[in-house]
């Protein structure tokens, strides 16, 4: 005995939204955002660069003193997220403490790189950039901050390039102000993988602390469809034109035999 009409319309439509969730899930596969290595870095101005932590995806490094003895960095963490349909680096330090006496003033460098990424590629790319903190006792005097995108996957804090514009932020009495952010635009395509990184460049007199300090940088580009995605869409669209032919010739074959 033949199942009613609507009884085989509804397990049709079943079969091809199974058919279309499966297919989306072959296609979309390779599209889940990806973590590259990041990797913290302090230069106390006398003993050059030194590797404070690093991992994949994140990394943290509880507590830091510089080599000099001059800083002492708690709670430092950094994070890198590759898209689609953005990507981005992450950073920031619960305590920055300045371990001088009154009267000193000492410098302190800070870099945070995120490696291997591979989404956006496709220009124009919006890298957003901003900064922000508490100078708690007022002991941060100068601040600089800046935002990498270097296109040959670069590592290594002294050496950094792509520099998308140097944001010199109000240290009084936050870590903030027109400075503090910044967007510019990419217009060339990035190849693959390529690395973000951040630069942190703080002058710090006399004993105290900044709470709270951190930088963000995120980089959006514009969508183009892969060819896998055009394929996707192009099968959908057949398959429901397919079912929808079918379903009208069976409305169109009940109805005669209604007449008949």
């Amino acid at each position: 005995m033949n199942k009613p009409f609507f009884k085989r319309s509804e397990g049709t439509a079943r079969y091809f939204l199974a058919l279309f969730i499966a297919t989306f899930a072959v296609f979309s596969g390779g599209n889940i955002a990806n973590a590259g290595i990041v990797s913290i870095w302090a230069n106390d101005g006398v003993n050059g660069w030194q590797l404070v932590s690093s991992g994949s995806g994140i990394t943290v490094a509880p507590t830091y003193t510089t080599l000099n003895g001059a800083f002492t960095l708690s709670n430092t963490s950094a994070a890198v997220s590759d898209g689609p349909p953005l990507s981005e680096v992450n950073s920031a330090a619960f305590h920055v403490v300045h371990n001088g006496e009154k009267t000193s003033i000492d410098t302190l460098q800070l870099a945070i790189i995120g490696t291997g990424l591979t989404n956006p590629t496709q220009a124009p790319i919006n890298v957003k950039s901003q900064v922000s903190g508490t100078n708690l006792n007022g002991v941060l005097v100068a601040m600089t901050f800046q935002s990498y995108v270097d296109p040959t996957n670069n590592s290594l804090p002294g050496s950094l390039s792509g520099g998308q514009g140097l944001q010199v932020p109000i240290p009084f009495p936050t870590i903030g102000g027109t400075g503090a952010s910044q967007d510019t635009t990419i217009n060339a395509n990035l190849s693959s993988p390529y690395s973000v990184a951040h630069l942190y460049t703080l002058t710090m007199s006399g004993p105290g602390q900044i709470v709270s300090l951190g930088g963000d940088t995120t980089l959006t580009g514009t969508a183009v469809p892969e060819p896998s995605s055009i394929a996707l869409m192009c099968f959908c669209a057949t398959a429901f034109g397919g079912y929808r032919l079918r379903r009208r010739r069976q409305q169109q074959a009940l109805a005669e035999t209604i007449k008949a």
